[in-house]
């Protein structure tokens, strides 16, 4: 089996956004990769896995994954002062293909991608991926050890231990067009 990995490098939020906004962004972004890449209802792994995509309905991915990366706290240089700003990090897809399958399988990811960014996001796709994000949030709160965890590194690489509790609650607030405009600006 090969794996491929396919990048797509996100910017640093505009300077015009306000910190709300850039949450919003940032939900909005988790979203996304959600429902391209979490689970076997998801767009990549139905459209590879499954062969939903392709044009002779054949599976070109053992495996597909789509998931989004933030980065740590960005500190970056601006007139002779430093000033701190959180990174959007990037979104990666994963495939484990046939190694004779190789070229056509990015080939259909990008495609996936293309579609994805063209079609419209049905309700049950947006209400599956927040589940599963809600999902993972619990998951990741199995243990006190695990919680803390959590909080010593949302205040430690966010500089807000309540960030990621926002961002959360900011998920459920996305809508099926936030979607495509935000695919289309960074895909």
């Amino acid at each position: 089996q090969t794996r491929v990995t396919i990048g797509y490098r996100l910017p640093l939020p505009e300077p015009a956004l306000t910190a709300e906004a850039a949450e919003k962004e940032e939900a909005i972004l988790e979203m996304l990769a959600a429902v391209l890449g979490r689970g076997r209802d998801s767009r990549l792994w139905q459209g590879l896995r499954e062969g939903a995509a392709s044009r002779d309905r054949q599976s070109v991915a053992i495996e597909a994954r789509f998931d989004y990366l933030p980065s740590p706290l960005v500190v970056r240089a601006g007139g002779g002062a430093r000033e701190a700003e959180t990174g959007w990090g990037l979104f990666v897809a994963r495939l484990t293909v046939d190694p004779n399958r190789v070229d056509r399988a990015e080939a259909e990811d990008f495609r996936e991608i293309e579609r994805f960014r063209r079609e419209s996001i049905s309700p049950a796709e947006l209400e599956r991926a927040r589940t599963l994000l809600e999902k993972a949030d619990v998951d990741a709160l199995e243990t006190l050890e695990a919680e803390a965890a959590l909080l010593a590194d949302g205040q430690l690489l966010d500089g807000d231990y309540r960030r990621r509790e926002r961002r959360s609650a900011l998920r459920r607030t996305v809508t099926v067009q936030e979607l495509p405009q935000v695919a289309a600006k960074y895909l």
